[in-house]
């Protein structure tokens, strides 16, 4: 174990198996977020708990400017039991992109897309339900919602209905 962790402290979740969250992160605690990215960033999109805690408390500490003000930020967080470690972690790090605006806008494209899966995901299985229990009406306003949420995905407006209900 690390000098000075605490037995109870979890190990710093630097976000292996979410490299997108771990990314935008970093580049938030590194001042590389616009107001217009920070507009895009919802702290339920972010699967890794310490990641979400520092996107809540980013969007808590916005300037005049739209920016997240980084030292007032950094100040209340460091210390945290649930995210100071990662924040620590990657505000110490030293990392590249080729191209940052670029990286910005593919990280923030996949947690739109993940989060998009997931309602998805939700809706289908709250169609299922409403199947097994012969609630029509419903059965069929979800059916909806499910496919203009599959024809959005596709990139297609959602004039096309397709129904998935069992008449």
């Amino acid at each position: 174990r690390p000098a000075g962790q605490n037995p109870e402290t979890p190990p710093p979740q630097s976000g292996k198996g979410a490299p997108e969250e771990r990314d935008l992160v970093y580049l938030l605690l590194h001042g590389q977020l616009t107001p217009a990215d920070l507009r895009r960033l919802r702290p339920d999109g972010f699967s890794i708990p310490a990641c979400r805690m520092v996107v809540e408390k980013a969007l808590a500490h916005l300037e005049q400017d739209g920016r997240v003000g980084l030292r007032q930020l950094l100040d209340t967080i460091v210390d945290d039991p649930e995210c100071g470690s990662l924040v620590t972690e990657l505000s110490m790090r030293e990392e590249h992109f080729d191209d940052v605006r670029a990286h910005i806008q593919g990280c923030l494209d996949t947690l739109d897309r993940k989060q998009a899966e997931g309602a998805l995901r939700e809706l289908i299985m709250q169609l299922k339900v409403a199947e097994r229990e012969g609630r029509i009406e419903d059965a069929h306003a979800l059916n909806a919602r499910v496919n203009e949420l599959r024809m959005q995905k596709a990139g297609r407006p959602a004039a096309v209905v397709l129904s998935l209900v069992k008449e």
